[in-house]
């Protein structure tokens, strides 16, 4: 019994993180960006602030960003501060 009651608790808190995980697609400018570390620095055009960017969440792992350059992304709000997730480069 306490096996599945356990089970029914993991499921809703699962379910609650997916809700809290659903993205909005944004549009940016690329701030800064550190190729040798992978991060930088995006700022968004609907003035919410600044995301955090890791070379890990980019849609095309070899892409290098530069400052000024025009990208797409997710906001992904999971954590203490706002992180771009799947980020593609609409202009250089």
């Amino acid at each position: 019994m306490r096996a599945r009651r356990r089970s029914m608790l993991m499921t809703k808190t699962k379910k609650k993180r997916r809700a809290e995980c659903k993205s909005k697609f944004c549009r940016g400018r690329i701030l800064w960006f550190n190729p040798r570390s992978g991060r930088g620095c995006i700022v968004r055009d609907d003035d919410q602030g600044d995301c955090f960017v890791h070379a890990n969440a980019l849609c095309e792992p070899l892409q290098c960003f530069q400052g000024g350059d025009v990208v797409a992304f997710e906001v992904d709000k999971t954590g203490r501060s706002p992180k771009a997730v799947n980020v593609r480069l609409i202009k250089r």
